[in-house]
């Protein structure tokens, strides 16, 4: 696992064909003072070569943070960009567009919105990137829609990781999905007469567990992919993991093969993410546990 402290290094690559681009070299200094170090390289296929290892950096640097400058609309051809995406799926990657790009939206869709930034955001932006890299904040899953984008990058309101409502808690990187959990788990939490004492005074841990699989099949280079999902549970929470609480899993994923996997890694029960339209609680008191 990566040192989370607060404000360790970052190192990140800054692809633009430009050798003197006027971006990048304000972003070296801003970059600086963020404790975040730059790597300058020309091509997407440059910078896939140094994120699976082709292009050795010293051995305590990882790359993590992929910033992709462009200045004109096809300056990427879409066959470029997928195989791009595909090959870094594991790093947090961002567009930085200019102003004579502002119609791509509209008019193409080579970059999916999630990763798409205006240059007078990209400072904020990639500042809350560091902070997700960090254990700060949450990141923004590539799947994000606009609007999930806009409440990102503009929070109404300070929302942590998780929410603790009568011993639960809600534990995942995609906001928008904790966010919904914590609205089905709220009605059930409010009414005394449906919650009995014993649940009301025991931890439940409640995981996104198809954000860990997910990173654990991605290319060895991901450093989240390096940790045990106890680890991954334990960084989602900032907290140590607490081996008296009860972990359940929760995962699109719901075959014996995967169900295995999880108990192995630790999990008390393994729910189906289809289960929590019904009844949560009672989806989690019905779920298999490890035999």
């Amino acid at each position: 696992m990566p040192d989370n402290h607060a404000n360790r290094k970052i190192t990140g690559l800054w692809v633009s064909p430009e050798e003197a681009s006027n971006q990048y070299q304000s972003f070296t200094a801003w970059g600086a003072r963020e404790n975040l170090e730059w790597i300058k390289v020309h091509t997407l296929s440059e910078a896939i070569d140094y994120w699976q290892g082709k292009i050795k950096l010293p051995a305590s640097q990882v790359v993590e943070l992929i910033v992709i400058e462009q200045t004109t609309s096809d300056e990427f051809e879409p066959a470029e960009a997928d195989e791009f995406l595909a090959a870094v799926q594991a790093c947090q990657v961002v567009v930085v567009y200019g102003s004579w790009c502002e119609g791509d939206g509209r008019t193409r869709n080579i970059w999916p919105p999630a990763l798409r930034c205006p240059q007078v955001w990209a400072d904020r932006w990639i500042r809350q990137i560091l902070d997700a890299l960090r254990s700060r904040d949450v990141e923004l899953p590539w799947t994000a829609s606009r609007e999930e984008v806009m409440r990102w990058i503009f929070p109404k309101t300070s929302t942590s990781h998780s929410m603790n409502t009568i011993g639960w808690k809600v534990l995942s990187p995609d906001v928008v999905w904790r966010e919904s959990m914590q609205l089905l788990l709220a009605p059930a939490c409010i009414e005394p007469q449906i919650v009995a004492q014993k649940e009301a005074s025991k931890k439940i841990w409640l995981v996104d567990a198809d954000a860990w699989i997910c990173q654990q099949s991605s290319l060895s280079a991901s450093i989240s992919a390096r940790g045990t999902f106890k680890e991954y549970i334990t960084l989602l929470a900032g907290e140590p993991f607490a081996e008296s609480a009860e972990v359940v899993a929760l995962t699109a994923w719901h075959d014996d093969t995967t169900r295995q996997y999880l108990f192995n890694q630790g999990a008390d029960r393994v729910v189906s993410k289809l289960a929590f339209s019904l009844n949560t609680r009672l989806a989690i008191r019905q779920s298999e546990r490890p035999k």
